[in-house]
């Protein structure tokens, strides 16, 4: 029976081992840091480019953060670029906001043991990611707004140890709004195209215009059905070219 036990605690101690590397292992204590390097507005693209770091002490299987900004809800994520990223590959990568939430929530989960490649992200610091996001509709030409990391949290190798991260602020300036009145599809001409565009955005078929300008065609500081209106009344004839 002792043998029995002796082998099978073996067993499981060598099967850990293989799992997680002596190298891996996790102390009782970690340093980590994810950083806002940079938030800057692309103007041509229309996006928001998030540039996260990160740093830590010990070996990590992933980390999860929480961006909010003010005010808030302005921006919301639109697709994470991994140029330069120091991490080698994603088991698990997302950013996503809920309809009523004002925060831009990530996660992310690095190949850990079991995956297709079975190295953690290392002791260390670099880039990690681009996290792109669009301003809301609503957004007012210069607005500045200023961004910031929440609740991150970083997990180590095996998932079961969770060590709070510190983080920093960043800020966001926005360019100068050069779309024109009414050019809902933002491709620098004033035409029908713009009129289907503004029809499928309020049917949820399209994304809002690139900027409250393109879409806001009444001037009224709103992006609403009266704008369809008076794109098609200025194509008959009826309404004046919107005012720029």
């Amino acid at each position: 029976m002792a043998k029995r036990i002796f082998l099978t605690y073996g067993l499981i101690i060598a099967v850990l081992v293989l799992i997680v590397p002596l190298s891996a292992q996790t102390p009782d204590t970690c340093d980590f840091m994810i950083s806002l390097d940079s938030a800057v507005y692309e103007l041509d693209d229309s996006l928001v480019a998030l540039n996260i770091s990160f740093t830590g002490d010990c070996y990590a299987g992933g980390m999860q953060y929480k961006i909010s900004t003010s005010p808030e809800g302005v921006i919301i994520p639109f697709d994470i670029d991994f140029t330069g990223t120091i991490i080698e590959g994603w088991e698990v990568l997302r950013s996503n906001q809920s309809p009523d939430s004002t925060e831009l929530k990530f996660l992310g989960i690095v190949n850990m043991p079991g995956g297709d490649d079975p190295e953690p992200l290392a002791p260390g610091e670099g880039h990690i990611g681009t996290l792109l996001c669009k301003y809301r509709c609503s957004f007012e030409e210069g607005l500045e707004v200023t961004v910031r990391i929440d609740s991150a949290l970083v997990p180590d190798v095996t998932g079961y140890k969770i060590f709070p991260a510190d983080n920093t602020n960043g800020l966001i300036v926005m360019g100068e709004d050069t779309s024109i009145r009414g050019d809902a599809n933002c491709d620098g001409m004033l035409i029908g195209a713009d009129v289907s565009y503004l029809v499928n955005y309020f049917r949820a078929m399209l994304p809002c215009p690139c900027t409250l300008k393109a879409g806001d065609v009444n001037n009224d500081g709103m992006i609403i059905g009266s704008d369809i209106t008076y794109l098609v009344n200025y194509f008959r004839g009826i309404n004046p070219p919107p005012d720029d």
